[in-house]
Order: C-alpha cells, then sequence, then structure tokens
C-alpha cells in the first residue's frame, strides 16, 4: 500500500529507502567539473544531521522563520530541507551584492522585519564578506540605521558537517516557505509556499526528471521548478551559478548535452542571451546535442507567465513569447521549438509599433 504523501519531508525518506545511491543533487562550475554531490541517502543524512544543529544549537523551533542568504550551491538546499524537517519556515532571500549592497542591504531588512525572523542562516565565508561590506572593518563608516536588518543571529550552516548531535524528531508544518517578490517597483511581498502547493504541481512534470538548472535558487522558479520538483519525483539535479552562465552560456548547453537532461527551466531572457553572436559564437556550438530534452518551463518575463510544453505543444507554437517591452511598445521576443533533435531557435522576433520584423536565428543543433 502506498503511503499518503503529505510533505517534501515523505518524499524524501521515500526516497532514501527505494533508490538510497542515485544523485538527487550535483553542483557544476563553468567547465562542467564536479564540486558538490549528493545522494538521496547522504543528503536526507545531511539534513537530518544539520535539523538537529537548528534545533539545539540555533533554538529555532516550529514555525520560526529562518532566512536563508547563501552564495550558489547546494548548501542552501540543504539548509532549506533541514528547515523543513523541524517545521521552521525557510525565507529565501537574495545575497546582497557588491556592486548593489546599499539595495540589497535595505531589501534583507525589509523582509527580515516583515517576516520576523529568527536568524539568518548563511556559509561561513559569506558572513565574513558580508559583515566586511556592512562596514564592521576599521575605519569604515556603517550604514545608515534605517537600512540594517535588525541585529539576528548568524548561523554558518557548512560549518557544522560534524555537529554529531543527537538526531531530532521530524515536525513538518504545513507551510513549507515563503517567496518574496523581487521588489524592484516596490515594497517585497510574501508568498507563503505550502509543501502542498509544491507537491500538486509538480504534476506539471512526469517521470524521474533529469534537470539543468543556473537559475538563483533563491528565486522561485530556479528552487522550485529544479529542486523541489525533482525530489518529489525523484529525479536528479544538475545546477551551476547564474555568474557562470552569464560568463559563458555555452556552459548551460554542454551541460545539458553531457547528463542528457530532460528539463531545464529558464527566463526568455535565457534564449535572447544564446541568440547573441558576443556571448555565445557559433564555434562553441560545435558537438552540442539537445535533443534528450522532453520538457522545458520558460518564463516570459514581461507577461509574467509560464509555458509548459512538450515538443509537440512547442512545436504547434505555444512558444512564441513577447519581451519585456510593455504592452504595445517595442520590444523583443523569441521562438523556439523542442523537437525529437532538441531545442532549435527558429527566429529572433523584433516587435515594432506592433508590427513583427521576423529576423532568421542561428540553429543550436546542426541537421533535421
Amino acid at each position: 500500500m502506498t503511503p499518503t504523501m503529505k510533505t517534501l519531508i515523505d518524499y524524501l525518506q521515500m526516497w532514501e529507502a527505494r533508490k538510497p545511491d542515485q544523485t538527487l543533487y550535483r553542483f557544476v562550475d563553468v567547465d562542467g567539473r564536479e564540486l558538490e554531490h549528493y545522494t538521496c541517502q547522504s543528503f536526507a543524512e545531511r539534513t537530518r544531521e544539520l535539523a538537529a544543529y537548528l534545533f539545539e544549537e540555533a533554538g529555532l523551533r516550529r514555525g520560526d522563520r529562518a532566512l536563508l542568504v547563501y552564495p550558489p550551491g547546494l548548501e542552501m538546499v540543504a539548509a532549506f530541507f533541514a528547515c523543513a524537517r523541524i517545521g521552521v519556515i525557510a525565507v529565501p532571500v537574495s545575497p546582497p551584492l557588491p556592486m548593489a549592497f546599499e539595495a540589497g542591504l535595505t531589501k534583507l531588512g525589509f523582509i527580515a522585519r516583515d517576516c520576523q525572523a529568527k536568524a539568518v542562516l548563511s556559509t561561513k565565508q559569506f558572513e565574513y564578506d558580508y559583515r566586511m561590506l556592512l562596514g564592521h572593518q576599521p575605519g569604515a563608516l556603517p550604514w545608515p540605521d534605517a537600512q540594517r536588518p535588525p541585529e539576528l543571529r548568524w548561523f554558518a550552516t557548512d560549518d557544522t558537517q560534524d555537529f554529531g548531535g543527537a538526531p531530532v524528531a521530524d515536525a513538518p508544518g504545513p507551510v513549507l516557505f515563503l517567496q518574496y517578490t523581487s521588489g524592484s517597483t516596490s515594497d517585497p511581498k510574501g508568498v507563503i509556499v505550502s509543501h502542498a502547493n509544491v507537491i500538486a504541481n509538480s504534476s506539471a512534470v512526469t517521470g524521474g526528471p533529469v534537470a539543468v538548472s543556473w537559475l538563483p535558487q533563491h528565486h522561485d522558479m530556479g528552487l522550485i521548478s529544479a529542486y523541489l520538483f525533482v525530489l518529489v519525483l525523484g529525479g536528479t539535479t544538475h545546477g551551476m551559478s547564474p555568474v557562470d552562465f552569464l560568463k559563458r552560456p555555452s556552459a548551460w548547453l554542454r551541460l545539458i548535452n553531457q547528463v542528457r537532461a530532460t528539463d531545464t527551466p529558464a527566463p526568455n531572457f535565457a534564449l535572447e542571451y544564446c541568440l547573441r553572436e558576443d556571448k555565445l559564437p557559433t564555434s562553441e556550438l560545435a558537438g552540442i546535442d539537445l535533443s534528450s530534452g522532453e520538457v522545458t518551463d520558460i518564463v516570459d518575463a514581461h507577461l509574467g507567465e509560464h509555458h509548459w510544453g512538450d515538443p509537440q505543444a512547442v512545436l504547434n507554437g505555444i512558444a512564441a513569447m513577447p519581451g519585456p517591452g510593455g504592452a504595445g511598445d517595442a520590444g523583443e521576443s523569441i521562438e523556439f521549438l523542442l523537437t525529437g533533435k532538441g531545442w532549435r531557435f527558429l527566429h529572433h522576433v523584433r516587435l515594432t509599433e506592433g508590427r513583427h520584423r521576423r529576423q532568421p536565428a542561428r540553429l543550436l543543433v546542426p541537421g533535421d
């Protein structure tokens, strides 16, 4: 008899028992070299140990909110599931970056106050860098108090590998995490995401997907599509940093080719970026075969919609998406299709005064 699966922790326990040695998550660098790796069993063990640390040492309890402020990598994913184990509500937040630190700090402070966070989870190196930027180094001027986040305790989860504390009982709550909007046009707004929400929406993907993603893990699309759905469905995610994608977009396509990915979530921007010869020279496409693709999730930044499709559905034209030009304004869009031979870019479309002027685009997969 199949057990009732009500939480993501139920799925993690199931896959730990059924296929402990299968790779669940791995993370690679821009050259495709593996940096981190978890099997279903090792991930379950790591999150179990980290949950005990958060309960015993950090003093976090069911219903508490914890900010997750991490650089790209699997440590954020481990912390997320450790929180879920003990019912702590994770709040993924984009880490303040040096080039826009003041804006990032303001957003972090707003979210911390709005969700009444009890702690910040991060890495040891990121906390050090953060405090240096915050102005704690000698001779630096502090940021205005109005922009400072509340004085929360920071816990470096990557420094707990040998914690060795007694395990604590799993006690997931109904709320899995809070997802905040970007705050680019108004104050960030929190959205409650439950275990049930994720489980129900995972039905959009079938089978045990092999996913590739460079999307930020604090973003809902990157977190849910690439890491949460994959766990529910018993698949594997191969992750990489957004910085590496921007530096070398061919690394994304080569990783898809290498692991024979079936799924890759991406924004419309990613397709536009790949059409630029200065970013993705034709010479870097040699040997890339994307025919393993089955389902793609493309977000239209202009419409705020998700476009899902199997090869035939995309072939039928559902993936012609307006770009960020504003309704009725000049903008751009990409038309692409996912065929048995893989993703093919069909046209680069410029919208000018309501008219479509179609320009041929380079094909990413040679041959028919």
